[in-house]
């Protein structure tokens, strides 16, 4: 990866770790948690992506088909991950760093399932400091 990707995700992951901490910080409810961040979120899309829809072509019907099966599974994943950031029991750091460690492991997996990308063997060794990395952060 280039610098500017590698730059590109680290600010990406501030801004995913930021609005979980702050929505813990205001101790508002699920509900209002998973319905005023996923709006914010789908009108910030809309503002970046709204000019380049005229320079690309309409998915086709089953692709439109498989990405709101995967909008279906994110707007699920939303709530209860909300759920969690608004519990006042869960420490939101944790939290948020065991789910997005957890997605360090499942993604590849996905991956190759979906698309057969086979990920390299270095990339397997950091799969699996990830996979210890889940095991102490999950420990009492």
């Amino acid at each position: 990866m280039n610098v500017a990707t590698i730059v590109t995700a680290i600010l990406i992951a501030f801004a995913f770790s930021f609005w979980p901490v702050l929505a813990s910080y205001t101790k508002a409810s699920t509900p209002w948690v998973s319905t005023i961040i996923s709006l914010g979120s789908g009108i910030t899309v809309s503002f970046f992506a709204y000019k380049q829809f005229a320079n690309n072509e309409i998915p086709t019907w089953t692709s439109i088909l498989i990405l709101c099966i995967g909008a279906c599974a994110n707007g699920t994943a939303m709530y209860f991950y909300s759920d969690k950031v608004a519990d006042k029991t869960v420490n939101t750091g944790d939290f948020v760093t065991l789910v997005v460690v957890s997605m360090v492991m499942i993604t590849p997996l996905f991956n190759l399932l979906v698309n057969g990308s086979v990920p390299s063997g270095k990339k397997m060794i950091g799969y699996a400091c990830a996979a210890v990395g889940v095991y102490m952060i999950a420990k009492k």
